[in-house]
């Protein structure tokens, strides 16, 4: 009988120590398959000089709209903020819509995106904010193409918006 008692004992000993190991093995699988889905998740945005001097270089491409008399064309830096006062080229087009339609030709013309191509795709925005800690924003300007992952290279450039605020470009490319 004893014999017997000794035989169970050890049996549940055995149990016991085979169900501590299943669980730790499952606790510690799912705190790596949370460590794993939460960096899939996460956007990874690199600083990018490149893209930043096309943004201040792009801000003096000249349009093919006229402020003031022709031929003096302002540039997409001069119509960023002609748009958000609402002006009007001297041909009579919106300020907002040549902003739109050059920005679009300066982006497709500098940045080949595609699923073949090294760029997958870019966001572009523009906005305007009463100060750089400001949180509300004016949305100007939004340009999208191709299609993103969650790897991005971006940066931003800022320009003031006399007399009472900025401007906010700011570019991401996909790779």
């Amino acid at each position: 009988m004893k014999d017997n008692y000794l035989k169970w004992r050890k049996a549940q000993e055995e149990i016991v120590g085979f169900v501590s190991v299943v669980v730790l093995v499952a606790v510690i699988f799912l705190v790596v398959l949370g460590i794993t889905l939460r960096k899939a998740h996460d956007i990874e945005i690199r600083e990018s000089i490149d893209i930043r001097q096309f943004l201040e270089g792009a801000a003096s491409y000249t349009s093919d709209c006229a402020l003031s008399y022709e031929p003096n064309y302002a540039s997409l830096g001069e119509l960023l903020n002609a748009c958000n006062e609402g002006k009007f080229c001297v041909r009579g087009e919106d300020t907002c819509f040549t902003l739109e339609r050059t920005w679009k030709e300066v982006l497709d013309s500098s940045w080949q995106v595609g699923t073949e191509r090294a760029f997958k795709g870019y966001v572009f925005n523009i906005s305007f904010a009463i100060n750089a800690s400001s949180n509300d924003e004016k949305e100007i300007l939004s340009l999208t193409k191709g299609n993103c992952s969650a790897r991005f290279s971006g940066a931003e450039y800022i320009v003031p918006a006399f007399p009472r605020g900025i401007i906010i470009s700011e570019m991401r490319v996909c790779n």
